[in-house]
């Protein structure tokens, strides 16, 4: 994340989102460690996904 972090703010990119799995817990919890906040549920889909963002 930290390379991608530098290439966003290298270009002026004010934040990023991510959609993971609500039942992915591990990955949850590394993104909330990492900054991210939850955007929106998008559980209309078949495979139901969380978008989150983070604030650069």
């Amino acid at each position: 994340m930290m390379y991608a972090e530098g290439f966003f703010e290298k270009y002026a990119v004010k934040s990023y989102h991510l959609r993971v799995a609500p039942t992915n817990l591990p990955a949850l919890h590394l993104y909330e460690k990492c900054g991210f906040r939850l955007l929106e549920k998008e559980e209309d889909q078949p495979n139901a996904v969380w978008r989150m963002v983070k604030d650069l």
